[in-house]
């Protein structure tokens, strides 16, 4: 049995060549500009997921690859000059200095490498369907949330404000200043929660891939998370006020609030979790 599973474990590796040489050359080639995109998922909160989800979204290509019986080439001449394409993109929003373009292109690249040389196949007899989803979930990793951003600070602003309206905490609003007794609050871009709700969607779409196979359960799945991961950041906002209110400003929480933020997007990450898992063996 062992020799059996390791036989086809050869043939299996020896079928990814094509994929590891095509990749080998095309970071070979595309250095220069791969490096500046690690370097700023690195050093971003707001885009560091990237990290994950690339490399993520390549594994399950190469897992769902790995589920045939024979792993042969049968290359998509639609994604093969796609990606001849977007080759010549990268290059072009370098030369342009549009980032955002270069950035987008070697993501969706990465992505369409494996459907242009192995394709994905539909259910047919004795062959089970395959899904877009591994390929599709390296899109999260774009370069583009920071271009909704500003909704989401503009709604954990009302959040806060109504919050204070209702609480006896003497306050005044402009902008994005929030003015108490002893101190000034400003509802700046990293309040908008956006590095939650992303991180969310990201984990929650790969547990619906992973874990239901109907519709209805994954939407809820996705669409709780998002709503636990909003919820959370406003909660954040709103305690660091009251805290810094009770503290005079005195507290440390009122100065570095991002761990906070993320101890409790954990906490309901955790409780999330927990449901889903039931919900899971409902369905």
């Amino acid at each position: 049995m062992f020799s059996i599973s390791s036989t086809l474990a050869a043939k299996r590796l020896i079928g990814l060549l094509p994929l590891i040489l095509v990749y080998a050359v095309f970071v070979i080639f595309n250095y220069d500009f791969i490096e500046p995109l690690l370097v700023n998922w690195w050093s971003s909160h707001e885009s560091s997921q990237g990290l994950m989800i690339l490399p993520v979204s390549v594994w399950l290509m190469i897992q769902q690859l790995f589920g045939r019986r024979a792993l042969t080439l049968e290359p998509v001449w639609v994604m093969v000059l796609l990606f001849m394409l977007l080759s010549v993109v990268i290059h072009v929003g370098a030369i342009m200095h549009i980032q955002v373009v270069e950035f987008s292109a070697l993501i969706i690249a990465f992505a369409v490498i494996p459907v242009a040389l192995f394709g994905v196949r539909s259910a047919t007899e004795g062959v089970a369907s395959e899904s877009y989803f591994p390929a599709l979930y390296s899109l999260m990793a774009l370069p583009l949330w920071d271009y909704i951003n500003p909704v989401f600070r503009f709604i954990s602003l009302k959040i806060t404000e109504q919050f204070l309206g209702l609480s006896p905490i003497p306050h005044y609003v402009e902008g994005y200043r929030i003015e108490l007794a002893k101190g000034v609050f400003v509802v700046d871009d990293g309040c908008s929660g956006l590095r939650f709700m992303v991180s969310g969607l990201a984990i929650a779409l790969l547990y619906a891939y992973l874990y239901f196979d109907t519709n209805r359960a994954r939407l809820l799945c996705v669409a709780s998370l998002l709503l636990l991961a909003l919820v959370g950041n406003w909660i954040r906002i709103i305690m660091i006020v009251l805290i810094g209110y009770i503290t005079d400003m005195q507290s440390s929480l009122v100065h570095d609030h991002a761990t906070f933020g993320w101890i409790i997007f954990a906490v309901l990450l955790v409780i999330w979790m927990f449901w889903m898992n039931r919900l899971e063996r409902r369905t």
